[in-house]
């Protein structure tokens, strides 16, 4: 990999390199360790004050994790001995922004439309929707 030799002439981004592939090798070996219907839900995250932390995108996740901490915490020791103990952490949702109209509708086009909507009684269903349409955006 051309990373790897670039790698080899700076010392700062060869540390980086392997605490990357450390964590990566940390994450894929708990989720080997865990039903295959909870990856997508969680990744390690780090470990601190010798806890490691699993960020986790859903309660009920979430707690079907702590039910599995008991027989999980041995053998992640196993992996790393650093390891105390598991603390789940739960990710909050991005809350979604309000949408805002981003289009306007001039005048004399509600106009047309409310004249052709007038049009249209052999099509009632098409009449009423170019009605609403006009109403809505007046």
């Amino acid at each position: 990999m051309q990373l790897e030799k670039i790698a080899e002439h700076d010392g700062q981004l060869k540390n980086l390199i392997a605490c990357a592939r450390y964590w990566q090798k940390l994450d894929s070996a708990v989720k080997q360790l865990m039903p295959h219907n909870l990856h997508p839900h969680f990744q390690v995250v780090c470990i601190e004050n010798n806890d490691l932390i699993l960020h986790v995108s859903a309660p009920m996740a979430a707690t079907r994790l702590k039910m599995l901490l008991p027989a999980l915490l041995p053998r992640l020791q196993a992996i790393d001995t650093s390891i105390q103990a598991i603390r789940i952490k739960v990710r909050p949702k991005n809350q979604e922004s309000k949408r805002t109209k981003n289009f306007h509708i001039s005048q004399q086009a509600l106009d047309c439309f409310e004249q052709t909507a007038k049009q249209l009684a052999h099509h009632p269903q098409l009449a009423d929707a170019m009605q609403k349409l006009v109403e809505h955006n007046r």
